[in-house]
């Protein structure tokens, strides 16, 4: 990996929703209960990672991000999710505030929506 993340790989960073780290299979992040309510979900789990996409398992269901960069990025409620790069069995993401223009996805007790810019 080129840039080390902010964060490194300590998980418990992302506890409040805002961090960049290195993740591989099988990682899971919880979510302070602050977090969790802003989120919608309570902990985010690596399922797999491949040449091109990170498999996650949230409480409500399973989300697949592909082609990591600036395209990689979604708002999740309210924190954004960043795919930044894969490297091998590893992947570099980011949790924060919700980034204006993406895509946008509500999960909730009635099931998913998703919301686009337009663009």
């Amino acid at each position: 990996m080129t840039r080390k993340p902010k964060d490194g790989k300590r998980l418990a960073a992302c506890s409040d929703a805002a961090c960049e780290v290195e993740v591989e299979r099988g990682d899971v992040i919880r979510l302070n209960t602050r977090a969790m309510r802003k989120a919608g979900f309570g902990d985010l789990t690596v399922r797999s990672i491949r040449k091109k996409e990170v498999v996650f398992d949230l409480a409500s269901g399973t989300w697949t991000y592909t082609q990591p960069g600036p395209k990689g990025a979604a708002n999740l409620n309210g924190v954004s999710l960043t795919l930044v790069r894969i490297d091998g069995e590893r992947a570099v993401i980011r949790l924060g505030k919700p980034i204006k223009g993406e895509l946008t996805i509500r999960l909730g007790p009635d099931g998913m929506t998703m919301m686009t810019t337009g663009e």
